[in-house]
């Protein structure tokens, strides 16, 4: 290869021209045009319009209570297939297309918290999360309510087994009353 021929001083003598060659097509990027003959506005490209579209509502929370199945009704795979989840929003808010002059955005401190706030797509998911923590509940209280069954089926066993066998359970859970 024509690289290991090269001693130390004309390796650092090329790559100090290569260097040299990047840093000035670097500086050339941001020298700006030259004014041409004429008005300085002739020279720069028009600037694009804002596309005016109709006014985006933000989506909003939709509770959906899970503690009721989708009927089988006419359809009896229903309940087996998923639920529809809107697509997330990805555009800017209307509310920059109304701050732009010029083709600057003048941003007041309160405009950059709003716009902050609309275009924050943690927002959206925790709008999800909402949905998500009600199936958490519900999972949770379908366990403690099975807990709770189980219990109170042994406490009903256990006392007709102290009826029917008196002082002697065979569960060894019922002890009699000392007499004195």
């Amino acid at each position: 290869m024509f690289l290991h021929r090269l001693n130390s001083a004309n390796r650092r003598l090329v790559a100090i021209a290569f260097a040299g060659v990047l840093s000035v097509s670097g500086w050339a990027q941001d020298t700006p045009p030259a004014a041409q003959s004429g008005s300085p506005q002739s020279a720069l490209p028009q600037a694009p319009q804002p596309m005016r579209t109709a006014a985006q509502q933000p989506q909003k929370y939709t509770a959906v209570d899970y503690s009721k199945p989708r009927s089988q009704f006419p359809n009896v795979i229903a309940p087996y297939t998923p639920a529809h989840v809107p697509p997330p929003n990805l555009s800017n808010t209307e509310r920059i297309q109304q701050l732009m002059h010029d083709g600057k955005i003048m941003l007041s401190m309160n405009d950059a918290v709003a716009l902050a706030l609309e275009n924050n797509l943690d927002l959206v998911l925790a709008r999800y999360n909402l949905n998500i923590a009600d199936t958490d509940i519900l999972r949770a209280n379908a366990v403690y309510g099975a807990v709770e069954f189980r219990l109170r089926q042994r406490r009903r066993l256990i006392f007709r087994s102290s009826q029917h066998f008196g002082s002697r359970c065979p569960f060894h859970c019922h002890r009699p009353f000392a007499s004195k």
